[in-house]
C-alpha cells in the first residue's frame, strides 16, 4: 500500500481534498493573525477595532475549519475506495494462486489488518500533510513579527523529531503482534465453532470456554501492550509539545517587553505556537505509527502482488492417459505414503478403494497439484505418448464434503453460469435430484440456505454431481461423492455417470457387487 496509489485512485478528488486541506490552513493562520489587531485595539479600548477584528476572526476560523472539515470528509470517501481496491486485489490473488488460505487468515487480512493499516498508514499520513500545511502557513506570519521565534520554532522542532525515534521499534513490534494474535484467536474460533454440534451433545463447555479464553487473553495482551507503547509515546510527545509551547510563548513575552513586538502580538503568537507545535507532535506521533505499520504494509503488499496466470497449459480434451510413476509424500508429522504405479487410460471407469488411511484423497490432491509429491511424479500423455501439461481448471472434482455458495440450486449447479441453465435441468434429473426438487416450491430456483442448511448432505452431492457433469469434465475424479445417498439412488447415479465419456476415478466403500460391476477395473491402494 502507498499514499500516492491512495491519492491516484480518485485523482479529481485528491486534487479537490488537497486544495481545501490548504485554503483551510491558509484561513486558520489568516484568522489567528487578526488577534494581534485584536490585542492592540483593547490596549488601546477601541472598541469598534475590536468588534470588526473579532468578526472577521471568526467568520475565517470557522470558515477555515468547516472547509478543513470538508477535506477530512472527502479524505475518508478516498480511503474507503481505495481499500475497496485493495481488498478485490488480495482476494483476485487468493483465487488465482495455487495455495489454498485458512478462511481465518483471508478474514485476517481482508479486514483487521486494512483496518489497522488505514489507523496506522494511510490516516497518519494525511494528517502529516495537513499539519505541514498548518504549520508553514503559521510559520510564515510568525516569521513577520519575529525571526528569533523561528530560530526557536526549528530547533524546537528538531528536539521533537529525533527523541521519539528511540520508541518506534517497540511499537512496530507491539503492532505486528496484534496482527498475529488477531489472526490465532480467529483460527481458534474456527477450529472449534465449526463442531459445536458436537461439543454441545457432550456437553464440552469447559474446554471450549477454556481455550478460548487463551486465545483471547493472548489478543487482549497485544492489545493492550501496543495501547502502552502508544500511550507512552503520546506521553513523551505531549510534554516535549507543551514544554516549547511554552517556551515560545515566554520568548514572545520577552520581545514584548522589549518593544521588539506589539503588545496584540501576544495573543496570535500563543494561538500560533499552538498550531504549530500541535502540529509537529501530530506529524511526529504520526510517523511513529506508520513506522510501526512497516511489516504490516509489506504483508499486505505481498498479498496484493499479481500472480502470473499465463503459463501455456494443454487441453485434457484429448489426453490419452494420466500415470504416477514412484509417486511418495511426506508429511510434516513424519508419516509418508508410497502408491503403486498406476496408468489411467482416457474413457476408463476406475474405483478407487483402500483401507483408511492408503491416502486415496492424497492421491486426487496430487493430481490436482494441490500438494506436491516427495519423489515421483503425475503425467498426462496424450495419444502420440507426448507430455501434456494439463489446464487442471479442466478436471472436475468432487471433495468429501460438497461445497456450496449463496444462490440458488441451479446457479450452484451451473456455477452462476446461465448458458448451462438447461443442461442443469437435464443432469438435475439423471443424478436423481428431480425428485427432491419437488419439496421445494421453487424447484430447481431454490435458495441455497448455508446457515439453515436447508439441503440434506444427500442433495448437497447431488447438487455437485450434477455441476460436474454439466461442466463436461474429460476427467472426474469422485471422492465418496455419494456416500450421503441411499444405496438405489447410488446404483441409478452410477449408471447414468459411467456411462459418459469422462474418465472416472471414483472413491466409495460399501459399494454393492452389482455397484462394481459397473466400473472398468478396481485400483487399490494400501499403506506402506
Amino acid at each position: 500500500m502507498s499514499f500516492s496509489k491512495l491519492l491516484k485512485s480518485n485523482l479529481i478528488r485528491a486534487v479537490t481534498l488537497i486544495f481545501a486541506t490548504v485554503l483551510g490552513a491558509v484561513l486558520v493562520a489568516i484568522g489567528n493573525s487578526y488577534l494581534t489587531n485584536i490585542g492592540n485595539s483593547l490596549q488601546k479600548q477601541d472598541i469598534n477595532t475590536f468588534l470588526r477584528y473579532m468578526l472577521l476572526f471568526f467568520v475565517v476560523l470557522v470558515g477555515g475549519e468547516s472547509i478543513e472539515f470538508i477535506a477530512s470528509y472527502l479524505f475518508a470517501k478516498q480511503v474507503q475506495e481505495y481499500l475497496h481496491e485493495v481488498r478485490e486485489r488480495v482476494t483476485r490473488k487468493l483465487f488465482l494462486q495455487k495455495e489454498t488460505t485458512k478462511i481465518t487468515d483471508v478474514q485476517n487480512d481482508l479486514t483487521n489488518d486494512l483496518n489497522m493499516m488505514n489507523d496506522n498508514f494511510l490516516t497518519p499520513m494525511y494528517k502529516i500533510i495537513s499539519s505541514i500545511f498548518n504549520i508553514v502557513f503559521s510559520i510564515a506570519i510568525v516569521f513577520t513579527y519575529s525571526w528569533i521565534l523561528v530560530v526557536l520554532i526549528l530547533i524546537l522542532a528538531v528536539v521533537m523529531f529525533v527523541l521519539p525515534q528511540l520508541i518506534s521499534k517497540p511499537l512496530e513490534k507491539a503492532t505486528v503482534a496484534v496482527s498475529e494474535n488477531n489472526q490465532a484467536y480467529l483460527d481458534t474460533i474456527e477450529k472449534w465453532f465449526k463442531g459445536i454440534a458436537i461439543l454441545k451433545r457432550y456437553n464440552v463447555k469447559s474446554k471450549l470456554f477454556h481455550v478460548l479464553a487463551q486465545s483471547s487473553d493472548k489478543l487482549e495482551k497485544a492489545n493492550v501492550n501496543r495501547s502502552k507503547k502508544v500511550s507512552q509515546t503520546s506521553i513523551f510527545n505531549n510534554l516535549v509539545n507543551g514544554s516549547a509551547q511554552v517556551l515560545i510563548i515566554f520568548t514572545a513575552g520577552l520581545l514584548i517587553i522589549t518593544k521588539s513586538m506589539p503588545f496584540g502580538a501576544f495573543f496570535s503568537i500563543g494561538n500560533f505556537s499552538g498550531v504549530i507545535f500541535t502540529g509537529l507532535f501530530t506529524v511526529v506521533s504520526q510517523i511513529t505509527l506508520i513506522q510501526s505499520s512497516k511489516q504490516l504494509n509489506k504483508k499486505i503488499t505481498a498479498n496484493m502482488t499479481t500472480v502470473d496466470t499465463t503459463v501455456a497449459s494443454d487441453s485434457l480434451a484429448d489426453f490419452a492417459t494420466v500415470s504416477g510413476q514412484n509417486l511418495t509424500i511426506k508429511f510434516p508429522n513424519g508419516e509418508q505414503l508410497r502408491f503403486p504405479d498406476f496408468e489411467v487410460k482416457q474413457g476408463e471407469k476406475i474405483l478407487l478403494t483402500g483401507e483408511s488411511g492408503a491416502g486415496k484423497s492424497t492421491l486426487f490432491k496430487l493430481i490436482l497439484d494441490e500438494l506436491t509429491p516427495s519423489s515421483g511424479q503425475i503425467t498426462f500423455k496424450d495419444k502420440n505418448g507426448k507430455f501434456l501439461k494439463p489446464n487442471l481448471n479442466q478436471i472436475g472434482y468432487i471433495p468429501q464434503d460438497p461445497v456450496l455458495f449463496p444462490g440458488t440450486i441451479q446457479e450452484n449447479i451451473t456455477l452462476f453460469n446461465d448458458s448451462l441453465n438447461e443442461k442443469a435441468k437435464y443432469w438435475a434429473e439423471k443424478v436423481q435430484l428431480g425428485t427432491d426438487l419437488t419439496k421445494f416450491p421453487q424447484g430447481i430456483k431454490t435458495k441455497v440456505d448455508l446457515d439453515k442448511n436447508n439441503l440434506s448432505g444427500g442433495q448437497r452431492q447431488k447438487v455437485v454431481l450434477a455441476r460436474t457433469q454439466v461442466y463436461e469434465s474429460k476427467l472426474v475424479l469422485i471422492d465418496e461423492g455419494t456416500s450421503a445417498i441411499d444405496s438405489k439412488n447410488t446404483q441409478i447415479i452410477l449408471q447414468n455417470l459411467l456411462q459418459s465419456s469422462a474418465t472416472v476415478i471414483f472413491i466409495a466403500h460399501n459399494l454393492t457387487p452389482e455397484m462394481h460391476k459397473l466400473f472398468d477395473r478396481e485400483l487399490k491402494l494400501t499403506k506402506a
